[in-house]
């Protein structure tokens, strides 16, 4: 996941066989991690990442 996509999971990549299915799939892991309290780490970042809602 892209840090971009932290904050707009509708944000996809170019090359995705199924936008529709990448971007449920980034929904749900973004709605786990909120009720799970998780904090994410993505290759993508270069220093911790809490969002505001």
């Amino acid at each position: 996941m892209h840090a971009v996509q932290l904050v707009d999971p509708g944000v996809g990549y170019r090359f995705e066989a199924d936008p529709v299915a990448a971007r449920r799939s980034r929904e749900w892991v973004l709605a786990e991690a909120r009720a799970r309290g998780a904090v994410l780490a993505t290759a993508h970042l270069t220093r911790p990442w809490i969002g505001v809602d």
